[in-house]
């Protein structure tokens, strides 16, 4: 069974910090742990 947790409101933070400083999907994705694709998603959802 596949297991997976929430984006919480520290990481959202932390993604919209970085978007901010233009950082990219990949390197976001591998400072938090999460797949490139979760990022995505959640940048998706504005």
């Amino acid at each position: 069974m596949n297991h997976y947790t929430r984006i919480n409101l520290k990481e959202r933070e932390v993604i919209a910090e970085m978007r901010f400083k233009e950082e990219s999907i990949r390197s976001i994705a591998k400072i938090l742990n999460r797949s490139p694709s979760s990022i995505s998603r959640e940048l998706s959802k504005g």
